[in-house]
């Protein structure tokens, strides 16, 4: 028994040592490269961040001495040389999935002290995990990536799922759900009728009608010329399409 105690004694610095060795390898370096654990997209994701967004990237520059003031108060810290490394970034929004909508103009901030900025006129996908004041805070790890990566990664799936689809307001996959054509109908989701409808099950229309007035009724709807077919709701393995 002495002899097993003593082995299970021994192997625990053996655990600390390897955790350390990984801690190390993805700690800040002074070197400017940075080890990223796997992004990883999921409910905890959806849920914690302030802001979800595809966009694309206007050019950049720095914090102003209020922004930096703010930041500096909500414990916003930059590795090497402080505030100076923290940049902002104005997106256009092509597609909200979360706090976000078509058109709008939103600041982002990033530490680019690792090199990690955004390439003027290229589109994104964008978590923003803090909203302070007007701004976001898009740490250099994360969901944050260019479009191809997070197709290939497949984060659009996901945020379907995790999200819904549709522009203003979002359809969630539940109320997709049907058993035959019969189950399903179809809706606008954008405020400006600037889109050819949304897939919804009948069950959840009425829902879904009242969400779409609740959030467009307050906002300005613009005028859209948008020439569709007629939509054609459609049960597809178990979630309700349009064909």
């Amino acid at each position: 028994m002495e002899r097993l105690r003593d082995r299970a004694i021994v192997k625990k610095p053996c655990v600390i040592a390897s955790v350390l060795v990984v801690l190390s390898f993805y700690a800040p370096g002074a070197a400017l490269a940075r080890s990223c654990l796997p992004p990883t997209m999921d409910e905890a994701a959806v849920k914690n961040a302030a802001v979800i967004f595809e966009g694309v990237a206007g050019p950049r520059r720095a914090l102003n001495r209020a922004e930096a003031a703010v930041l500096d108060a909500a414990g916003i810290v930059a590795e090497g040389g402080g505030s100076a490394n923290l940049k902002v970034f104005e997106f256009t929004v092509t597609r909200g999935w979360k706090g976000a909508a078509a058109g709008q103009k939103i600041r982002i901030v990033r530490n680019t002290y690792w090199g990690d900025g955004f390439d003027i006129g290229e589109a994104y996908l964008v978590f923003g995990d803090r909203r302070i004041d007007d701004l976001y805070v898009a740490p250099p790890c994360g969901n944050t990536m260019g479009l191809g990566f997070a197709a290939e990664a497949g984060h659009f799936k996901a945020l379907e799922r995790l999200v819904g689809i549709g522009v203003h307001i979002k359809i969630r996959p539940e109320d997709r759900a049907c058993r035959s054509d019969g189950d399903c109908a179809f809706i606008q989701t954008h405020c400006g009728a600037c889109s050819c409808g949304t897939p919804v099950a009948g069950a959840a229309l009425a829902k879904y009608q009242a969400l779409y007035e609740q959030a467009c009724t307050p906002v300005k709807r613009e005028n859209c010329e948008i020439h569709c077919a007629t939509p054609v709701p459609r049960c597809r393995q178990g979630l309700c399409v349009l064909e």
